[in-house]
């Protein structure tokens, strides 16, 4: 656990992107009806009505929501603003129906920052359904439609925006902002320095709603702000003192609901105590500190401090009972130092304000009545302490497992499981100074490692609350990720840590506190921690400062209330630290930067509002709390503002134009701003009118809205104050007249552009929108507005002929629409083309031969004409559009011989449609096939010879197969049908040439032969037609290689396996997936693995490969599927056969080479073959099989190799062994 007493540092925030609307206008935006982040009093106190528009779009239309779903959903919000606001705020719901916004949902999307122009559209929509949200003090928008924004809301403001699916923390969260509040940030210290230097993390206070967590209470500074906590409820505190803070969750008829704690000018502490929000000790036994501070023209922002920065999650973030979290900087130190007992639940805090000059260090010593002590075993633990200065002490006691210790000087712990624990107590005078001891409690019998040290200072004196931290990189088993462990412990008074419970592993240690810098003394990382080694030390040095910073910027500006000027500070640092930056203005107040990059600089914002000269000046201070002298003075001269305009008066011209009329009283400027409100304050839109105009027109005012104007001057130094104000009240608005009955042609022709035209009157004078319904399922509005009484227009195009119901209503820019006007019957006529011409084109063809047709036909209205054709067979063909008149071909082939008769009709482009054309006789005839080529004949067996051939043919009925003996005389010995590409010929005669052609055939005519194949089959003397060797299959080197020899001068054809799988049921360490390739020489010509799935790949030299299907024909192929198998014919040379496991498998396996027929004489013999493997004992010896077939002896040879091998290769068998079985007797 991190001490808080000690250290030093400065208090810098960093404001990061937030999630939530702000508008873009300087000043209000009319939509929200108020300044962003500057709600009115009493905005969140009592009902507040909701308006829920539903919304949908022409391009996704539907409900994003139903009603039911919507009132079970508000009735949890409301339940947990009732709980939050203690019964102040509550939420009366209206939902109407679902509005259609005028937009498609992807142009709201194209806009980016959307939500401005939707909610705009839908008060409009909904205002003409009934609902003016001018009677509602909130308005949600709800959809659905992907790619708009998701939810988000004005702080401050009425508006918020919500994307489905709906939620209760979102939607609580969103109101919230509505409220005013900002996002519920967490304070993230440089260094883990708790309340030090570093930056504002958006959304990491998880124990609040507006943070990113569950549906916690707002922070006591977010109650403030909503009136939920008077005045009264909140301790502002400017003494030392002990105060008592009542739980937030829980309603109190009087006392303190949180403590008030001034920082510096922006920030102020706000503490609070909570006993609902998570069940844990920490948080039942301590306070929540945060920082709140207003984010002008946006909100107020609340940061969590978290008090454990070392650990994670929501559940100690608490300053614990008996703990002091000091700010040393601005002497602000904090103890909650024990409950009160009270109901409601309350907790006692002793404040203490000031830096306590010659304040005395306490001192602590801790004792254990045992330190080796067996499970469940009780010990009693001592802290004797003492204070030079009489103060009294508070004690902190951190005892493991999240279990908070009382405020006293002993004790009490049970530990449940074996280990080695540290445990500490940390005294605090209350006002900045601490000590602690630590004692280490051994339990059971423990087993784990060690790391103990001392950290001192460069005198050698001891360095007290350094957190010194093991940590080693393992890796997550499942996916192999590194994962970083890490054990940490801190200092005592007198230097010492001890890192206890540590598996065994080597550990990088480091030490770290804030302002100073660690090295190791006499050991290096990593350190071994078997052993429990206790001198790993380390020496602390004091942490260098940055440079003293340059500062740029301008030096002569004008004061202004709205302004703001730019300064640059510039800084390096010796360590390359990040940097923050303090700029002293001159005037009694500061900025604090964000951290940058040494280096890099920033710039900071300043608003000169008061004439004078100013001494501005920079500081640097790095991210480990080293400060920079102040830079040399800038001295600044901020001029006197522009006279501020008077006696402005306003004048409505029209019901929605205002004239304004003021008096110029400065010489000096450049124009005037004309600035616009509809809530008064700082929230204003402005129009710049340039020159010395003593006058200025405004237009575009809403109906039925109050205005405030008011007028500036402004030049190129500034601006100046304001004018008075003037109170201008708008009219409400009445929709214009009902237009009449449209003009416009009555009887058009499909196809054609007519205008149609109507006007109407608007009493105040508002320029019109017409929308013309087309009576078609369309309708358009016009683009631009016309003046009332105007007449519009827009133009039709009539695509479809009918009768249509043409009407119009005019809308006014406000948005109050007209009823619709009468109808206009409008009816559109198209008439049919003419009568095809009967098509022309060749009345003879043969099967799939292509002719080309031609017809033509004229429409009356010279519309654009396609054309069918008809081809007599069931199909047809459909043209593109022509124009009329013009001959079109289209062209048609027939598969099959016949008579067929071909007509056309024509179909104008609006659908209108002729009668068939005459037709044309179209005869087709059969053609011959193209003859089969590339025949090949290969012999299997002694009485099997196969035949594969390439079918060229279209239109084949099938195929003829021819045999001879004498490759002269040709005999029919099959037929099979069309597309087959092989065949197989049995019962033949052994060690016999046979010769064979193939020709294509079809009803009519028979195709040329192909080439002539032969084969001859195989003998019927003894031959050796397979040998195989079984061995372990290892990876690299001690893969297994088999290698054989064809001699002769033709090609042979051999089965090579590669198995495995199929010794499962009687072996175990079998090779469970084999991989196998043959090679020539160093070429891989062949290769294959899972030989039913997976096609062989083969490459010159192999002449020829088989199939699947051709490895189960010659009947030996593999039993198991996942064993490898290669069916190749290969030219006479010496081949070598490879085995391994596919993923670097391993195990025992087999290889074997058969030898089969050929397509060529038999003058060539598969005359030997070689395995080299891996020799084992036992089961591991290396077993090589091979098959004589055929009635008579055969002679072979066999050797068993390895002490040859010695000139390059280790590991070789130095005394091979050799036995052959026939069954299960040795016979050689």
């Amino acid at each position: 656990m991190e001490g808080i007493v000690g250290k030093s540092g400065l208090l810098v925030a960093m404001l990061i992107g937030i999630l939530f609307f702000v508008s873009s206008a300087v000043g209000i935006n009319p939509l929200y009806g108020q300044a962003a982040g500057n709600p009115p009093p009493l905005w969140s106190i009592g009902e507040k009505k909701v308006l829920f528009y539903r919304v949908d779009f022409s391009d996704y239309p539907g409900e994003p929501v139903t009603v039911a779903s919507l009132q079970t959903l508000m009735a949890t919000v409301n339940d947990f603003y009732l709980d939050a606001s203690y019964g102040k705020m509550s939420l009366t719901m209206t939902y109407p129906p679902v509005l259609r916004l005028p937009q498609t949902a992807a142009s709201y999307a194209a806009l980016g920052n959307e939500q401005d122009v939707i909610l705009a559209d839908v008060r409009v929509v909904a205002r003409n359904a009934g609902y003016d949200y001018r009677l509602f003090d909130r308005e949600i928008v709800v959809y659905s439609a992907p790619g708009l924004l998701g939810s988000l809301a004005q702080p401050g403001g009425r508006g918020l925006w919500l994307h489905t699916p709906l939620n209760l923390r979102t939607t609580s969260h969103e109101i919230g902002h509505t409220n005013g509040a900002l996002h519920g940030n967490l304070w993230k210290s440089t260094n883990d320095s708790i309340n030090g230097a570093g930056s504002s993390i958006e959304y990491e206070d998880e124990l609040d709603v507006m943070g990113g967590g569950g549906t916690y209470h707002f922070t006591a500074w977010y109650k403030s702000v909503f009136d939920w906590i008077v005045s009264s409820e909140v301790q502002t505190v400017i003494s030392s003192g002990t105060y008592r803070l009542y739980a937030l969750e829980d309603a109190i008829p009087v006392g303190t609901h949180a403590l008030k704690i001034r920082r510096d000018t922006k920030r102020d502490y706000w503490v609070e105590f909570r006993n609902r929000t998570v069940d844990t000790a920490a948080m039942k036994n301590g306070v929540l500190l945060h920082w709140g501070y207003d984010v002008v023209g946006r909100g107020k922002q609340s940061e969590l401090i978290d008090a454990t920065p070392l650990t994670t999650g929501i559940a100690d973030p608490t300053v614990v009972i008996g703990r002091t979290l000091s700010d040393p900087e601005v002497g602000i130190h904090i103890t909650p130092v024990g409950k009160a007992g009270t109901t409601p639940e309350s907790i006692d805090v002793v404040v203490n304000l000031g830096t306590f000059p010659g304040n005395g260090t306490p001192t602590v010593n801790l004792a254990a009545d045992a330190t080796d002590v067996g499970i469940n075993t009780a010990v009693t633990l001592t802290a004797t302490a003492s204070d030079p200065d009489g103060d009294t002490l508070a004690y902190y006691w951190e005892l493991g497992s999240g279990i908070v210790g009382s405020n006293s000087p002993t004790t009490i712990m049970i530990w449940s499981a074996a280990g080695e624990y540290v445990v500490r107590c940390t005294v605090s005078d209350m006002k900045g100074k601490t000590a602690s001891d630590s004692v280490i409690v051994r339990v059971g019998s423990p087993t784990a490692d060690r790391i103990g040290g001392r950290v001192t200072d460069s005198a050698g004196q001891p360095a007290w609350n350094v957190k010194v931290a093991g940590s080693f990189t393992t890796y997550d088993p499942p996916l192999f990720f590194p994962v970083t462990v890490t054990k940490i412990a801190f200092t005592d008074s007198d230097g010492v840590y001890n890192l206890v419970g540590l598996s065994s592993n080597n550990y990088t240690v480091t030490a770290q506190r804030w302002g100073y810098l660690f090295d190791p003394s006499g050991f290096a990382n990593p350190v071994a921690s078997g052993g429990n080694p206790t001198a790993i030390d380390f020496v602390g040095r004091v942490n260098s400062a940055p440079s003293t910073p340059g500062l740029t910027g301008p030096t002569t500006v004008m004061a202004a209330q709205i302004d703001v000027q730019t300064y640059t500070a510039t800084s390096t640092d010796l360590e390359t630290q990040n940097v923050s930056y303090t700029v002293d203005w001159g005037n009694s107040t500061t900025t604090q930067s964000e951290y940058r990059f040494a280096g890099e600089g920033v710039q900071v914002n300043n608003r000169w509002t008061v004439p004078g000269t100013y001494e501005i000046r920079a500081k640097a201070t790095d991210s480990f709390g080293a400060s920079s002298l102040w830079s040399s003075p800038m001295t600044v001269t901020v001029l006197p503002a522009i006279p501020a305009p008077t006696g402005l008066t306003t004048t409505l011209t029209s019901p929605f134009v205002v004239q304004l009329v003021w008096t110029d009283n400065s010489s000096n400027e450049d124009g005037f701003y004309i600035e616009r409100s509809t809530s008064g304050g700082d929230a204003y839109m402005k129009w710049t009118f340039a020159g010395a105009n003593v006058t200025g027109t405004n237009i575009g005012l809403s109906p039925a809205t109050t205005y405030r104007f008011r007028i500036r001057a402004f030049n190129t130094q500034g601006e100046s104050d304001p004018s008075n104000e003037v109170v201008v009240t708008t009219p409400a608005n009445t929709p214009p007249t009902t237009p009449a009955v449209p003009s416009g042609a009555t009887v058009p022709q499909v196809g054609t552009t007519q205008t149609y035209t109507a006007s109407a009157m608007d009493s105040n004078g508002h320029y019109l929108y017409y929308t013309f319904e087309w009576g078609d399922g369309t309708a358009l509005m016009t683009q631009s507005p016309t003046s009332s009484g105007q007449t519009a227009s827009l133009a039709k195009t009539w695509s479809t002929p009918g009768t249509y119901i043409v009407r119009v209503k005019a809308t006014d820019t406000e948005g109050a629409s007209s009823d619709w006007s009468a109808g206009l019957a409008v009816t559109v006529v198209n008439a049919a083309p003419g009568l095809p011409s009967q098509p022309t084109g060749s009345g003879s063809l043969t099967v799939n031969q292509t002719g080309t047709f031609t017809t033509a036909a004229t429409d009356p209205e010279g519309h654009q004409v396609q054309y069918i054709f008809d081809w007599g067979n069931g199909t047809t063909s459909t043209t593109g559009l022509y124009a009329s008149g013009v001959s079109v071909s289209a062209t048609n082939a027939w598969p099959a011989a016949g008579t067929y008769s071909v007509r056309v009709k024509a179909t104008d482009q609006y659908g209108a449609a002729s009668e068939w054309s005459a037709s044309l006789s179209v005869q087709v005839t059969e053609q011959p096939p193209a003859a089969p080529s590339t025949l090949k004949a290969v012999a299997i067996m002694m009485t099997r010879i196969d035949l594969q051939w390439t079918d060229n043919a279209s239109n084949e009925s099938g195929f003829k197969v021819e045999q001879s003996n004498d490759n002269v005389n040709f005999a029919e010995v099959a037929t099979v049908g069309a597309n087959t590409t092989a065949y197989t010929l049995e019962g033949l005669t052994a060690a016999t040439t046979y010769y064979y052609r193939v020709r294509a055939y079809n009803s009519t005519y028979q195709s040329a032969y192909s080439n002539t194949a032969s084969s001859r089959t195989m003998s019927s003397s003894s031959l050796l037609t397979g040998i195989s060797t079984r061995g372990y299959v290892g990876t690299g080197s001690n893969a297994m290689i088999g290698g054989f020899i064809i001699t002769g001068t033709a090609p042979k054809t051999v089965l090579i396996r590669a198995k495995g799988p199929s010794f499962s049921s009687w072996m175990t360490g079998y090779l469970v997936d084999p991989y196998l390739q043959l090679y020539s020489g160093s070429t891989v010509v062949a290769q294959n693995y899972d030989w039913q799935t997976n096609d062989s790949l083969c490459l010159s030299p192999v002449v020829w490969k088989g199939t699947a299907a051709d490895i189960q024909a010659v009947g030996v192929a593999p039993t198991n599927s996942k064993e490898a198998a290669l069916l190749v014919t290969l030219p006479p040379g010496a081949y070598t056969a490879f085995v391994r496991g596919m993923n670097n498998g391993v195990g025992t396996g087999m290889v074997e080479v058969y030898e089969l027929g050929s397509a060529y004489p038999s003058t060539s013999r598969l005359t030997g073959i070689s395995t080299r493997g891996y020799v084992g004992t036992g089961s591991n010896a290396m077993i090589g099989g091979f098959i004589i077939t055929g009635t008579m002896p055969k002679k072979v040879l066999i050797r068993a190799k390895g002490p040859s091998f010695s000139s390059w290769m280790t590991g070789y068998l130095a005394d091979p062994y050799l036995q052959l079985y026939s069954g299960s007797t040795v016979v050689a």
